[in-house]
């Protein structure tokens, strides 16, 4: 029973470090999207006041 208990308590650690570090990546990834959409909404705005010298 112990031995049963013990295995299952290390899978479950073992998925909690897996799904932290795959929360990670995409809390990573989500970081660096926002970044490139934050330049690419400051770009468009600088064409904009260009073009229609708002």
């Amino acid at each position: 029973m112990s031995v049963t208990n013990s295995y299952h308590l290390s899978q479950a650690s073992e998925a909690k470090a897996h799904h932290s570090r795959d929360f990670t990546a995409l809390q990573q990834e989500y970081v660096r999207s926002s970044k490139l959409n934050t330049n690419l909404g400051e770009l468009l705005c600088l064409v904009l006041k260009r073009r229609y010298r708002l």
